[in-house]
């Protein structure tokens, strides 16, 4: 897709998805959701951005008369779904329908795609493209992705082959993705993509596995169905304590996720990011259109961490990333009014912040010469904890810095140093200083020796937009 045009289409038009067996007794829910005119407008000219009109004309696509909340519809899908599995073959096989659960008769099934596209990418040097990957975990050895339409995959060789995890599960649109620092067998997925696009559906739950993704199980539908998480994070001090955080705000569950309780008292704002710190349990979320908080309570009482530096800068969609191996250095991307690329660090766990004057990565024209800012799409970042004074900033392309703010680079621009797709939207290093990096074209390695790899090899998560194609002769 032509990244300029595209970016319009992610904001006003819905995507085209094939619907799955489990929304079959919800035909009547997508049969109703007739064409809506989209909000500001004007007639069919480009709408002013506005994230609320966005929402209400995502959900009117396809709600509209039924007279339900998006997390009422979630709720009905899932247990759609869950009816769905349970039916026998043979009530099934007339309409040629296996869902997941049902064992395999003489039937069997092959993954026809939609696999990576290649040598279409330009702006990725032609290498393999997939579907955007919104979140990126890893633990000892097994890599893990969530992507925005294509659930959650894991790969055990660095990329080399993926496994898909959640495709009998009632959400497929994944927002954040977490494993137990204390247990590798026990992962968590928030569903619902919190990147405010047209295309970022709402989901149905958290899902947690307790036996490294084979099976699955909802926690949380009562709070997070029909909801966009950003973060979930799992307290390496406790097991138990586990945080979402989203468009609902931010919530905690001491008991692994079977109950939950809300903190902060920023009323409706969306919490848009969330980490821990590891040694001593430390909260930091940035909060839209408040800002930083610490919380050094567990979540009970908070603190807005301000030196003065964020003065005259409204908190938009904002990322944070801590050093695990030194948690007092924190780095944030802030996205809002006069941000057209704002990195702040603070080395003494947010007592004092300073702005490490980042080139405007969240806008097109930092990227390929023209275009204006996308940061409450794009933004990402992350810090090197193998040598802190590394940063990489990531909006419509990758800025990075190896000296603590004094200079910077493009990375992916396509006259810079590695190119691969724009858009980003999850950053994570690892122990040794290797980045990992989810964009709207997927994952993507840049190892301490500042070698690229493309990972998406068989990953099957393209997203369809609509439009017209022509083959050529």
């Amino acid at each position: 897709m032509n990244p300029k045009s595209g970016r319009w289409l992610r904001r006003i038009v819905p995507v085209l998805y094939a619907l799955s067996l489990g929304a079959l007794p919800l035909a009547a829910v997508a049969g109703a959701a007739a064409a809506a005119p989209v909000p500001g407008s004007g007639g069919g000219s480009l709408p002013i951005y506005n994230p609320k009109l966005e929402h209400q004309w995502f959900y009117g696509q396809r709600l509209q008369g039924t007279g339900l909340t998006p997390a009422q519809a979630a709720q009905g899908y899932a247990q759609a779904l869950r009816q769905a599995q349970g039916m026998t073959r043979s009530a099934l096989s007339p309409q040629g329908l296996a869902p997941a659960g049902i064992p395999a008769a003489t039937n069997t099934w092959q993954n026809l795609g939609p696999a990576p596209v290649t040598g279409t990418q330009d702006w990725s040097g032609s290498q393999p493209a997939s579907g955007r990957v919104s979140s990126i975990a890893l633990s000892g050895s097994t890599l893990y992705v969530g992507t925005a339409g294509g659930g959650v995959w894991s790969s055990a060789n660095n990329g080399a082959s993926w496994t898909p995890l959640t495709d009998g599960q009632p959400s497929l649109a994944m927002g954040a993705v977490a494993v137990d620092p204390n247990n590798s067998q026990v992962i968590y997925a928030g569903t619902g993509e919190a990147h405010e696009s047209g295309d970022s559906f709402y989901g149905e739950g958290l899902l947690k596995s307790t036996d490294g993704g084979a099976s699955w199980s909802v926690y949380g539908a009562t709070y997070f169905a029909g909801s966009y998480i950003a973060a979930v994070v799992v307290n390496p001090l406790n097991s138990s304590d586990v945080y979402v955080a989203g468009n609902m705000g931010l919530y905690e569950s001491t008991d692994a996720g079977s109950t939950w309780a809300k903190l902060g008292n920023w009323g409706s704002y969306w919490v848009t990011a969330l980490v821990i710190n590891p040694t001593n349990g430390y909260l930091y979320a940035a909060v839209m259109g408040n800002g930083i908080m610490e919380s050094t309570d567990g979540g009970s009482t908070w603190t807005l961490l301000d030196n003065g530096v964020f003065s005259g800068l409204s908190f938009g969609n904002t990322a944070l990333s801590i050093d695990a191996a030194n948690p007092q250095i924190l780095v944030a991307s802030v996205a809002g009014t006069g941000a057209g690329g704002a990195v702040y660090e603070t080395t003494d766990g947010g007592t004092n912040w300073t702005n490490l004057h980042a080139p405007a990565y969240f806008t097109g024209s930092y990227f390929y010469g023209s275009g204006g800012n996308q940061g409450w799409y794009d933004n990402t970042v992350a810090v090197d904890p193998a040598n802190p004074s590394i940063i990489f900033a990531g909006g419509i392309g990758v800025a990075m810095t190896n000296n603590d703010g004094s200079s910077w680079s493009c990375v992916n621009c396509p006259n810079g140093l590695m190119p691969f797709h724009p858009d980003q939207h999850a950053m994570l290093f690892d122990s040794t200083g290797d980045l990992y990096v989810g964009n709207d074209g997927g994952i993507w390695e840049i190892t301490a020796a500042g070698e690229l790899s493309d990972l998406n090899t068989n990953l099957s998560t393209l997203q369809f937009y609509p439009g017209l194609s022509q083959e050529g002769n």
